[in-house]
């Protein structure tokens, strides 16, 4: 569809919605968690999309880690649709029974996946060819922000010049 591309991915928080970045329309969906630990949560509006046959106008579908139901799904419907499926797994070896059979089948099934580093692309090239793999390392735009006093930030956090501060960059939850 020359240079227009469709996206769908997921998404934690708000509505499901459109998004246009670049010539590229992104649909992303709202997920839903299970009451069990996580990664588990599904993405109602992608199977009911699906089942409607939006698929069909997808070019790309995208999951984030190697375990989710957006990444099996994906990898299912990937195969039944020419949208193709992009994975970034946020791998780390687990050796369970579930990630021995399902979580390679699903990296297997992918089109494409983006390593975030390129300890992962080794340790990925072990389920997938290399040249399926993308190295694509997290980032941060640091012109958003900007370089604040140590005394300042301390204090409006209540913190003494002699407290230890430690900063955690990452996922909550269980």
């Amino acid at each position: 569809r020359g240079h227009e591309i469709t996206v769908a991915t997921s998404m934690t928080r708000s509505l499901s919605r459109e998004e246009w970045h670049d010539g590229i329309h992104i649909r992303r969906f709202r997920k839903a968690g299970i009451l069990w630990q996580r990664p588990w949560y599904v993405t109602p509006g992608m199977v009911l999309a699906a089942l409607d046959g939006e698929w069909a106008d997808y070019d790309i579908v995208h999951a984030f880690h190697f375990v989710t139901f957006q990444a099996i799904f994906g990898a299912l419907m990937g195969g039944l649709t020419n949208a193709r499926f992009v994975l970034t797994p946020s791998y780390h070896p687990w050796k369970g029974a579930y990630e021995t059979v399902v979580a390679r089948t699903v990296m297997r099934r992918a089109d494409a996946i983006i390593a975030q580093c390129l300890q992962e692309r080794d340790e990925l090239s072990s389920f997938v060819p290399r040249s399926k793999i993308a190295t694509i390392p997290c980032g941060v735009d640091d012109g958003l922000f900007q370089r604040k006093s140590q005394t300042d930030f301390r204090s409006r956090l209540g913190f003494t010049p002699n407290d230890k501060v430690i900063l955690y960059v990452g996922e909550v939850g269980g």
